[in-house]
């Protein structure tokens, strides 16, 4: 199935990323690749800040082999699995003080309406610029 896929010359692949990192599936798939322009995209669980964007696109471009070329990239905020509230929720009740784990549980509420929209629209301004299409 993946050798059918590598005959293109550019990429977009879109993750979701689980534990800092795009899925097990997605980074086989990427360390096959050669010699090819790469958009990548991917929602983030816990989404908002530019600078943490910044870390996991560089952890992803890790997995690639140096002969391709990201062409552009967009991360936004994601939805996160009902078990991750729960882990916070068990948290709080053990850490009372711990403001950190209300910020948490706020940002997994905030993530269940994403990607929304404005989420689309924005990747595909994204898409435009980095390519320069009109």
């Amino acid at each position: 199935m993946i050798e059918n896929l590598l005959e293109g010359d550019i990429y977009f692949v879109g993750t979701p990323i689980i534990k800092g990192m795009c899925t097990e599936k997605i980074k086989k798939l990427l360390e096959k690749l050669e010699n090819k322009k790469i958009f990548l995209f991917a929602t983030v669980g816990f989404g908002g800040s530019e600078e943490y964007f910044a870390t996991l696109k560089e952890r992803i471009i890790g997995v690639l082999p140096s002969s391709n070329v990201v062409i552009g990239s967009f991360f936004c905020q994601g939805k996160m699995k009902e078990q991750v509230k729960a882990r916070y929720l068990q948290l709080i009740t053990e850490n009372l003080e711990d403001k950190n784990l209300q910020v948490s549980l706020q940002n997994f509420e905030q993530a269940k309406t994403h990607p929304d929209t404005e989420d689309k629209n924005n990747l595909i301004k994204r898409i435009k610029t980095d390519l320069d299409i009109k």
